[in-house]
């Protein structure tokens, strides 16, 4: 059980770096934006398996009983962390537009409340908290 652990520890890890790996190269490359999203769907998963080969990471190595069943194992595991590192992007992009949004709320001020004081039909008086003091 430690070793499922342990390698599930890894997978999430690596595709937490492979995230950053992917958007670095990302801004290098295609800073306006205009490649497809599979374009860098495809290169983690790439960057994911070439990791798990490089390393030999397996995480079905406690079932694997031939080389072909560990070559699976290792390329299962590398697709895992590219879909790791997915949805890495998905989190800290997510915590990015939250940033964004609170520091531009931030710099816009206070919201401003209007008050309006309605008689019948005639507006007697509007007024915005601003002006009151």
């Amino acid at each position: 059980m430690e070793d499922v652990a342990g390698t599930v520890a890894a997978v999430a890890g690596i595709g937490l770096i492979l995230t950053k790996l992917v958007d670095t190269v990302r801004n290098m490359f295609d800073a306006n934006g205009t490649a497809p999203k599979w374009v860098w769907n495809v290169l983690g998963l790439g960057l994911g398996v070439g990791a798990a080969f490089v390393w030999g990471l397996d995480a079905t190595g406690m079932v694997s009983t031939n080389d072909v069943q560990a070559w699976a194992g290792q390329l299962l595991t590398g697709l895992g962390i590219g879909a790791a590192a997915s949805g890495w992007h998905e989190v800290l992009d997510n915590i990015s537009q939250g940033a964004t949004a609170k520091a531009a709320a931030a710099l816009a001020g206070p919201p401003q409340a209007t008050a309006t004081a309605v008689v019948g039909d005639d507006v007697e008086m509007q007024t915005t908290a601003t002006d009151i003091e």
